[in-house]
C-alpha cells in the first residue's frame, strides 16, 4: 500500500494541505508559448509536497519536458527578499519558493528570472545559464523582446542591462524613497490585478514605466507577530475615502534616459488598470475612476497626448478582467 509504514497523524488532513500548500505543488502554472505553438515554458515543483519551484520546457512535437533551472543546483535559499518581492508574492499569495516568476524574449528562447538574489538569464534551448551582475537585489526583470537587454528595478530605480553588456544603466530614480519607478503600486496589484510596473516596446527602443509617488498615502506601521523584537515595517497605504498614491506613466528612451509623460485627466480617473504594447500597436492604457463606475481606454502618442479609444461605464460596478 502506498501508505503502509505512514503514521496516522502524518495522513491527517491539516497536515496534508500545509505539506502540499494546498495541494498546488507539482502542478505546472504561469506557462508561455512560443510564436510557432513548438515550445511550453512553464513553473512546476518536481514532487507534490517540494516546495522549491523548477522552471520547465515542454518540447510539444516529441511532448518531452526538460526542467531549464532547479534552484537547488544554482539558487542560493537562504538569500534575503527585497521588500518588492515580498510584497509581490503576498499579493500573487505565493506560497511556494525558488522560480516564482520569469519572463521570455518574443522568440521564447530565453528566459529571465530572479532567484537568491540573482538575476539569471537561462537559454531555453540547452538549458545553459548565465548570471547578469547587478547594482543591487533587482526586482522584476523582463527582456527586451529581441532578448538582447533586460530591464529591472533596484531599489525603486528603473535599470537596463545589455545581456552580453558588463553594467548596468540606470533609466529613471528618485532620491525619495517613498517615489518608485517600474513596480506596481499597492491598489494596482492587491485590487486591480496589475502587478507590473513597466512594458517593453515592440522595438526594444522604449520602455513604458510607471512612476509611483507614495507620499500623499497613510503611513503605516506592521509588526510581526512572530517575532516582538523585531522593528515594525512601514508602509504606505490609502485608506478608503483618504488619499491614493500618485501613479504617472512615462515612456523612456533607452538610449537617452528622455521620457514623456503620457497625459490623461488624473483627478477623474485616479487608477491605472491597464498598459499593453503589442506588436504594431499603440501603446494603449486603461484608466478608471476611484469608485470604478467609469473607464477610459486611451492609445498614446510619441509626445504623450493620449486619444480616447473607448469608454466604459456601469451604474454599479465595472469588473476589472484580468489579462483584458
Amino acid at each position: 500500500m502506498a501508505f503502509e509504514g505512514r503514521h496516522p497523524d502524518d495522513l491527517a488532513f491539516p497536515r496534508q494541505r500545509a505539506r502540499t500548500r494546498s495541494g498546488t505543488l507539482g502542478l505546472a502554472r504561469t506557462f508561455t508559448v512560443s510564436p510557432d505553438g513548438a515550445r511550453v515554458v512553464f513553473l512546476r515543483t518536481k514532487t507534490g509536497d517540494d516546495p522549491l519551484t523548477c522552471l520547465w520546457t515542454l518540447d510539444v512535437p516529441s511532448g518531452s519536458e526538460a526542467c531549464r533551472y532547479d534552484p537547488r543546483e544554482h539558487g542560493d535559499a537562504a538569500a534575503e527578499l527585497t521588500d518588492a518581492e515580498r510584497a509581490r508574492r503576498e499579493r500573487m499569495r505565493e506560497r511556494a519558493k525558488g522560480v516564482t516568476a520569469y519572463a521570455c524574449d518574443r522568440d521564447v528562447t530565453l528566459a529571465v528570472f530572479v532567484d537568491g538574489g540573482h538575476l539569471c538569464l537561462v537559454d531555453l534551448n540547452d538549458g545553459s545559464l548565465s548570471t547578469v551582475p547587478t547594482e543591487g537585489a533587482p526586482d522584476d526583470p523582463r527582456l527586451s523582446p529581441d532578448g538582447s537587454q533586460v530591464a529591472y528595478v533596484v531599489d525603486g530605480a528603473l535599470m537596463v542591462h545589455e545581456v552580453e553588456g558588463r553594467a548596468g544603466r540606470e533609466l529613471a530614480s528618485d532620491p525619495d524613497p517613498d517615489v518608485r519607478w517600474g513596480l506596481a503600486e499597492f491598489i494596482a496589484a492587491e485590487e486591480l490585478g496589475r502587478a507590473r510596473g513597466f512594458w517593453w516596446s515592440p522595438d526594444g527602443s522604449k520602455i513604458a514605466a510607471t512612476r509611483v509617488d507614495e507620499r500623499p498615502a497613510q503611513t503605516w506601521w506592521i509588526s510581526e507577530p512572530s517575532d516582538p523584537a523585531a522593528e515594525p515595517r512601514r508602509i504606505r497605504y490609502p485608506r478608503a475615502g483618504m488619499p491614493n498614491a500618485i501613479v504617472t506613466l512615462h515612456v523612456i528612451d533607452v538610449a537617452s534616459a528622455e521620457r514623456v509623460e503620457a497625459v490623461w485627466d488624473h483627478e477623474a480617473f485616479e487608477y491605472l488598470a491597464r498598459v499593453s504594447w503589442g506588436q504594431d500597436e499603440p501603446l494603449t492604457l486603461e484608466v478608471i475612476s476611484r469608485d470604478q463606475r467609469t473607464a477610459q481606454v486611451l492609445t498614446a502618442d510619441d509626445d504623450g497626448a493620449t486619444r480616447l479609444a473607448r469608454e466604459l461605464r456601469d451604474e454599479c460596478w465595472l469588473d476589472l478582467v484580468e489579462g483584458s
